[in-house]
């Protein structure tokens, strides 16, 4: 569930337009590239809510 989840945060990430042309710092972290955006994240708020949701509820139900 890792690999498929971050293929798609990564892959919404790589959608978005930044307001700066040089990044001085990278951080491999969602939440910080998408206060650099311009445009709009709300796609990646609720793609990353879901898929944590069912991380959490996928996680739980396997250890059970």
């Amino acid at each position: 569930m890792g690999l498929i989840g971050s293929t798609i945060e990564t892959g919404l990430m790589l959608k978005l337009s930044y307001c700066e042309i040089l990044i001085s710092y990278y951080f491999c972290d969602v939440f910080s590239l998408m206060k650099l955006s311009c445009s709009s994240t709300y796609d990646i708020e609720i793609t990353t809510f879901f898929l944590s949701g069912f991380n959490i509820i996928a996680t739980s139900l396997t250890l059970t």
